[in-house]
């Protein structure tokens, strides 16, 4: 797909606000109640594997080993969010004026799928599950760290200026992505790779990072 269509499909479906029907709003309650459900007898069932592998230490068997996976992730109030915004998103996509019950389902499967992709990795070097090397390439979770950052900010100055592009402090976002492990090398390659996919600006005194398109921050 052209980098100037899809830009401009972008821009249309974010110009689009579907509304939150009440019945639509119950059904994710809903969902959100029954994951929360699941993810209590996720943690249960993980308490009863770590308490079995305390067993098994002196047959030589590793905890970690015994212990097996354990649920990644957590089901909280920004899980509940995190679901409105991915149907909203999806209903945006389509064109359509209210989100439906089906573009809920989606926005379920979409969570439970990440999940689903993230317990199923092995340990890391650590010996955890969901080790942050495992998952995720350099680059993605450098850019996460800067969409992070950049919807703190947002909610911090109460909105957008619709006159102006948000931008992010350089030294800011390297201190953050040193405190995550990585180095500014990772750092100025992430911004190039976005660079040149017209994402973002990096000004010539590398002091501001300007988001030539306003990223969504990852829950």
């Amino acid at each position: 797909v052209d980098v100037d269509l899809l830009r401009h499909f972008v821009a249309a479906a974010r110009a689009n606000n579907p509304t939150l029907p009440r019945a639509v709003a119950d059904y994710v309650v809903g969902a959100y109640v029954q994951l929360r459900q699941q993810h209590k007898t996720a943690v249960d069932a993980a308490a009863a594997r770590r308490n079995l592998a305390r067993g098994t230490t002196d047959s030589g068997v590793p905890p970690s080993a015994a212990a097996g996976r354990s649920a990644i992730g957590n089901t909280t109030p920004r899980t509940l969010l995190g679901i409105l915004r991915l149907a909203q998103a999806r209903a945006r996509v389509c064109g359509a004026s209210i989100v439906t019950t089906d573009d809920v389902d989606e926005a379920l499967r979409l969570m439970d799928a990440a999940h689903v992709t993230l317990d199923a990795r092995p340990a890391g070097p650590s010996g955890a599950y969901g080790d942050r090397s495992a998952r995720t390439d350099q680059m993605s979770a450098i850019f996460a760290i800067m969409t992070r950052q950049l919807a703190t900010l947002q909610a911090a100055e109460g909105g957008d200026d619709p006159a102006e592009l948000p931008q992010l402090v350089y030294s800011d976002v390297l201190d953050r992505v040193r405190d995550a492990g990585y180095t500014e090398a990772d750092l100025s390659r992430c911004l190039n790779q976005y660079e040149n996919i017209h994402i973002l600006q990096v000004n010539t005194t590398r002091t501001r990072i300007t988001f030539i398109a306003t990223p969504t921050a990852t829950q």
